[in-house]
């Protein structure tokens, strides 16, 4: 029998989530779009994942290590990845979360059998927006993965309504503590990935990762990363 999925990528042409233009064959983005899109730059720092110019952790991690293991991010947050998440998040348009997801596979590979938390978002913006976009991506790229064994659960919630990373300023974000987050259910003994659509300074993704105790081990895995 022939499935839905099957039926539906044989008559139906996805939009590329960055222009709007019919995307590519055998992408996600329309071939203009994957033309200006380039992979983070290596070397990464082992921890926060941000590029650096040798090997090694970078000055801020030598300072203070995050509270995960690693970091890892599937493009920089610049170019149609910026126009993207922006469309998708200020549009509204839930779909295209659903479209970026996939990137996000290969990341949760590389890292291996965990629990996949998507980053939760503030009230103020699930009202506004009636949807998570880190719960869109991470619904999409597990549901890419061969095994089964990347169950997505929602262990955090957020305390109260901070304003959004791209409204706050450097000094704002550091600020953020664990009590930003509670959590919702116990991640004691496993192995974690939280997942978010875009890392700015690290700051956000540390407080949540310092807020699920007694996980074996955490790692962040995102779309984007700035540089």
């Amino acid at each position: 029998m022939i499935g839905m999925n099957f039926l539906s990528r044989l008559f139906f042409v996805p939009n590329c989530p960055a222009c709007g233009r019919p995307a590519a064959a055998a992408g996600v983005f329309c071939e203009g779009c994957a033309l200006a899109i380039s992979p983070l730059p290596p070397p990464w720092c082992p921890y926060c994942g941000i590029p650096v110019i040798l090997d090694g952790p970078c000055a801020r991690c030598l300072r203070e290590p995050p509270p995960f293991s690693g970091a890892i991010s599937a493009l920089p947050y610049e170019g149609p990845v910026m126009s993207a998440i922006r469309r998708g998040k200020y549009g509204p348009v839930p779909w295209i979360f659903g479209r970026l997801g996939p990137l996000l596979t290969p990341l949760l590979e590389a890292v291996g059998p965990s629990i996949v938390v998507p980053m939760p978002v503030t009230s103020a913006a699930w009202r506004t927006r009636g949807f998570s976009p880190p719960r869109q991506l991470c619904a999409a790229a597990c549901r890419e993965l061969p095994r089964r064994d990347f169950p997505v659960r929602e262990l955090l919630r957020r305390t109260r309504d901070v304003p959004a990373q791209a409204f706050l300023t450097l000094a704002e974000r550091q600020k953020l503590s664990p009590a930003e987050f509670a959590p919702v259910g116990s991640a004691e003994g496993a192995r974690v990935i939280l997942v978010d659509d875009v890392v700015t300074t690290g700051a956000t993704v540390s407080a949540a990762a310092r807020a699920l105790e007694g996980a074996a081990g955490i790692w962040v895995v995102s779309l984007c990363r700035t540089l």
